[in-house]
């Protein structure tokens, strides 16, 4: 059904992203080899159909939400492991409270919902 065809297309993207990734990483590392200071890039996220979560604790930077994103699923305070390094969410740089989403979901719906078909 439908989320037999959601996974296939889940992983149909990974194996794009995946070879499209080595290149972009082997570019990233080229152009900062040759970059100084703050004209570096940011590293290339590695993306799996698996990737492990950490939930922060307070002490950590892990502040708690009532809900779960509305987009993605996970509560404020979990990361994702190799992806959501060094997140900072004190004056709402992770998460939109009243949106209930992390800002990076909130940002790709307001881009995306009016491009979506309705059911």
């Amino acid at each position: 059904g439908e989320l037999a065809k959601e996974e296939r297309e889940v992983l149909d993207v990974l194996r794009l992203w995946n070879a499209q990734a080595r290149r972009l990483r082997s570019a990233v590392t080229a152009v900062n080899a040759s970059a100084s200071g703050n004209g570096k890039l940011p590293a290339v996220p590695e993306i799996a159909e698996a990737m492990p979560i950490k939930t922060l604790k307070s002490a950590e930077g892990g502040f708690t939400a009532a809900l779960t994103c509305a987009l993605c699923g996970l509560k404020r305070e979990e990361r994702v492991t190799k992806l959501d390094e060094g997140i900072e969410d004190s004056f709402g740089e992770w998460w939109v409270n009243g949106a209930g989403m992390h800002v990076t979901c909130w940002r790709f719906w307001e881009e995306m919902k009016g491009k979506l078909k309705e059911r």
